[in-house]
């Protein structure tokens, strides 16, 4: 399983216990805010530790629940204990260091739900009976079940925050109970609560499924050194050290098998359903799962430098890069709020004065009180995101961040690299014909036994395109470097050579040019077949193409190739545009041509040559197993599997994820208003006021988590 538990498998930096810290000691710390639920209270806090003039940066990830602060570089003092009353003032929640136990979160869930069997008791008892007796009982409960929200009411009043949702939900209900409306006062209360507990609990949940997506952490390796297995953690292992991996156990660090053969399961790294087998010589990866019998890996390179670690961090900066959309909806909710409060005061004037009732006027104005938070709002669209990263993750498609994704959803046109992108960069033979009267037949027969005593790539490919039953002996095989192959065969002389040494009739000629490369059997100095080679193409290359047409997608191949080659593979493919014979920085041209003619468009490549234009490019996607550092690095989203499909898959994902995102904010909206509208004409009540905004948020949170059952068509 793949997604974002990732942020915090790396350990947690450890906060010093002590209150005063030496900025010589200290210029960054990441804390853990266990218990945030409400994404408005962390843009809050975000906000509030920006404003210290000690501090240069500070960033909430709400995923992981993850602060981190960058102090300026002239800080000399800081007072952590400041910063967590700063934090506390803000929301309720504990703040845990590394080693800290996590009981008060499970405490104050167990007096949440007595409060909240309390507080419908007390409900049922005072909608059945008038009585003076039970409306005392009724205002008790209201007082028990309400004192959280009384006292985070409190705080926020002293710190002059008078649109926390908090304030505003005490304000409606004490004005409620001051025009006698006690029943509704507690019952606004206690959906509230429960509207809050269950939104917690939602919001909770998904994020403990998008994390396990990302469950990969490697907690040991066992080092072989002089026959004894000695423990250590992945990050203590050095080059050229070897390590143990017993059936069951995960690959610490990146190496190659120098003893033993097992099947790997690699999903939680690439997202690869199916286990490879991996044999002596052959590489393997940190994270990979052992399923078979053990191994011995010889390490190539120390565990920050590994897959998984670069893995660790492109997910660790994922999360705290902020989309557009949730920067844009964390300043709309700064206006939201005070707007709606003070049209609940238009509404409380103008109803008093209209209806000449100040306590019909002032019932509707608790009703705009009520429904003023903007939880909903902020909170559905980062969850969306994050979600839709996670499942990404399954998908062996990593988005780094919110930005990356909406840089996917309006792409007008794709550019492909040829060759390890579109094509696997294997060396094959794609076809072949005989000259004159020869047999190809027997002419496959000679080269299939030829070139298996060579090591060469092309011999590679031309044994694996030829086959041979007979017994044919070749005698006296010598190879020479750039020239080709030869030996003797039943009495006569046979060849492979390049096509440079030979004379070809010029029909055979014109064809050799749609390839870029091509070897000519001959026997006794005559040519008697000629073998065509080329990259080899990726087998969902084609349906990739024709997905993203289907979308309206131009696509576009740039290639190093000679240009009957390339224009060859873009007609197989049915690509629209190609541009063969390129340097790098004429693939940079046509990148910047795109950026002139004002069109959205895409990178996908692997080289070291197409980092400048994947950074040009609006959305960079880079092959990550093929793909170099420089690239992956420089890429927007990394495609784990190496399949072009996967550029269609990242797509459709940014697509679902808006329009879930439409959805949600449009549904939200659409209910806010509505109440608004009803609740001004006198329509609707405070029950309906908080539907429209604890049950609507909690919706909001499981349509926006909707994206990780998704199954891309």
């Amino acid at each position: 399983m793949f997604f974002i538990r990732l942020a915090t498998i790396m350990s947690v930096r450890y906060l010093n216990k002590h209150k005063n810290m030496r900025g010589n000691d200290m210029k960054e710390i990441t804390i853990l805010l266990d218990g945030l639920t409400c994404a408005n209270c962390g843009n809050k806090i975000e906000k509030s530790i920006n404003n210290r003039s000690d501090v240069e940066l500070a960033k909430l990830d709400f995923l992981t629940n993850r602060l981190t602060i960058k102090f300026n570089e002239e800080n000399q003092e800081t007072d952590i204990e400041q910063i967590k009353a700063q934090i506390l003032a803000i929301e309720d929640v504990n703040i845990i260091v590394e080693d800290q136990p996590k009981r008060i979160t499970k405490k104050r869930y167990s007096i949440d739900q007595i409060r909240l069997i309390s507080g419908i008791v007390g409900l049922v008892v005072s909608l059945l009976s008038d009585g003076l007796i039970f409306k005392g009982i009724a205002l008790l409960i209201y007082i028990f079940i309400g004192y959280p929200v009384f006292k985070k009411a409190f705080v926020k009043l002293r710190r002059k925050d008078m649109f926390d949702e908090n304030f505003l939900m005490s304000i409606a209900t004490i004005g409620a109970i001051a025009i006698n409306e006690i029943p509704e006062a507690l019952g606004v209360m206690v959906f509230y609560t429960i509207g809050e507990y269950f939104q917690d609990k939602a919001v909770n949940r998904s994020k403990n499924a998008i994390s396990k997506l990302l469950d990969v952490s490697v907690n040991q390796a066992v080092v072989v050194i002089e026959g004894k297995h000695i423990i250590k953690k992945p990050h203590q292992v050095l080059p050229g050290e070897v390590v143990f991996v017993a059936k069951g156990a995960k690959v610490p660090c990146d190496g190659v098998i120098i003893k033993g053969e097992s099947l790997f399961d690699n999903k939680s790294i690439t997202g690869e359903s199916m286990p490879i087998q991996k044999k002596v010589e052959e590489d393997v990866v940190a994270g990979a799962v052992n399923l078979g019998n053990p191994v011995f890996i010889f390490v190539k390179k120390p565990y920050e430098d590994s897959s998984l670690a670069r893995l660790v961090r492109y997910m660790q900066q994922a999360s705290m890069k902020k989309a557009k959309a949730e920067s844009f909806m964390s300043k709309f909710a700064a206006v939201y709020t005070p707007t709606v409060v003070a049209i609940a005061f238009i509404v409380f004037i103008v109803s008093s004065f209209y209806l000449f009732d100040a306590r019909e006027g002032l019932y509707r104005g608790l009703i705009f009180l009520v429904i003023s938070c903007p939880c909903a709002m902020v909170i559905s669209v980062p969850l969306g995101y994050f979600a839709a990263m996670g499942y990404g993750g399954t998908q062996g498609i990593l988005f780094k961040g919110g930005e990356a994704l909406e840089s996917a959803i309006d792409i007008e046109t794709v550019l492909f690299d040829k060759t390890g992108t579109l094509t696997k960069g294997n060396i094959v033979c794609v076809h072949k014909a005989a000259i004159d009267d020869h047999d190809i037949f027997r002419s496959d027969e000679i080269v299939n036994i030829l070139e298996k005593h060579s090591g060469h790539p092309i011999a590679r490919a031309l044994v694996l395109a030829t086959e041979s039953n007979s017994d044919m002996q070749i005698t006296n095989i010598v190879e020479t470097a750039g020239i080709g192959i030869s030996g003797e065969a039943e009495g006569k002389r046979v060849e492979i050579v390049s096509l440079n040494e030979v004379t070809l009739s010029e029909s055979l000629l014109s064809v050799s040019r749609q390839y870029p490369m091509a070897v000519v059997l001959k026997i006794d100095s005559k040519p008697a077949a000629i073998y065509f080679l080329d990259d080899e193409i990726k087998p969902d290359s084609a349906e990739t193409i024709q997905r993203l047409k289907q979308w309206g997608i131009k696509t576009i191949m740039v290639s190093g190739d000679r240009e009957a080659s390339a224009q060859r593979i873009a007609q197989q493919l049915g690509i629209d545009e190609v541009f063969s014979q390129l340097l790098p920085h004429e693939k940079l041209a046509v990148g910047e041509r795109l950026k002139t003619e004002k069109r959205k468009f895409a990178f996908v490549g692997d080289g070291v040559n197409d980092a400048a234009i994947i950074t040009l490019s609006d959305c960079g996607m880079a092959m990550g197993g093929l793909g170099s550092d420089l690239t992956i690095e420089a890429a927007d989203i990394v495609l784990l599997k190496d399949r072009p499909m996967d550029v269609v898959k990242a797509i459709e994902i940014a697509k679902k994820t808006r329009k879930i995102m439409i959805t949600n904010l449009a549904f939200i909206f659409a209910v806010k208003i509505i109440i608004l509208i009803l609740g001004s004409l006198g329509f609707a009540s405070m029950w309906a006021a908080v539907f429209a905004d604890v049950g609507v948020a909690l919706l909001a949170v499981l349509n926006a988590v909707r994206i990780l059952h998704h199954e891309a068509r």
